[in-house]
């Protein structure tokens, strides 16, 4: 709702006689201001159902304010591709909102609105090259001495030594796996994950399900849930 002081109110909250302008409008009524003497405000007054849903909040202007002889006029005519006219504000010469990300001014009542051109040094953030050898916390051989388990950065790794490809074995975003351990020459190994201390299980070769809150896999893929009950053979 708009209302407009008349007589004895010298601001918020102050005793006095008001009015309420614009009283059978559907639409909201934001950011009343005084422009030159004129009152401004935003509004998506014009749009109605079903026929103009699409009408975005412009700029109106009150030019009788506050006897209410004459209809607002619209000020600005932005449509879908610009938004909404949003926080409109003034110096009482000029008004400057923002639309989309866009700050916009319009320089007096009679100009045409103008979009602000703004460049931000150093909003765009910058590549991060990180080393291999960084936040390496552990390198656990197999038994063969031809590939080592890896924590690098909070995930695991299966590395090759000779010029291999580096298999990612636990590298989920939000999960943090730490001191991987191997399971002697059975193809499996096992990491406590962050927060969490609750040991996780994985084998390289196919595997009845075991344990309890953890994991296992047949193969160096995705792990799947344990069960709550696992056979005394599940472990190897």
């Amino acid at each position: 709702m708009l209302w407009l002081g008349t007589e004895g109110v010298d601001g918020p909250g102050t005793a006095g006689d008001r009015q309420r302008l614009l009283p059978d409008d559907d639409g909201g009524l934001l950011d009343p201001m005084w422009v030159d003497g004129k009152l401004v405000f935003s509004s998506d007054r014009a749009a109605s159902f079903p026929d103009r849903t699409r009408e975005q909040a412009n700029l109106w202007i009150y030019d009788d304010a506050p006897t209410g002889e004459a209809e607002p006029r619209q000020l600005t005519f932005q449509g879908e591709g610009a938004g909404y006219v949003r926080d409109a504000t003034t110096d009482g010469t000029r008004i400057t909102w923002h639309s989309r990300g866009e700050i916009h001014v319009l320089d007096s009542l009679d100009a045409e609105p103008r979009r602000l051109e703004v460049t931000l040094p150093g909003a765009s953030a910058a590549p991060l090259t990180v080393s291999p050898t960084q936040n390496l916390d552990a390198v656990v051989p197999d038994h063969t001495g031809d590939a080592s388990v890896v924590s690098w950065r909070g995930a695991t790794f299966w590395l090759t030594h000779r010029e291999g490809p580096a298999r990612a074995l636990a590298a989920v975003s939000g999960v943090r796996t730490r001191e991987p351990v191997l399971l002697g020459r059975t193809g499996g190994w096992l990491w406590p994950p962050m927060p969490r201390a609750r040991m996780h299980w994985r084998s390289s070769r196919s595997t009845a399900t075991a344990g309890t809150g953890g994991c296992w896999a047949g193969s160096w893929g995705e792990c799947s849930t344990w069960p709550r009950t696992r056979p005394a053979s599940a472990w190897p």
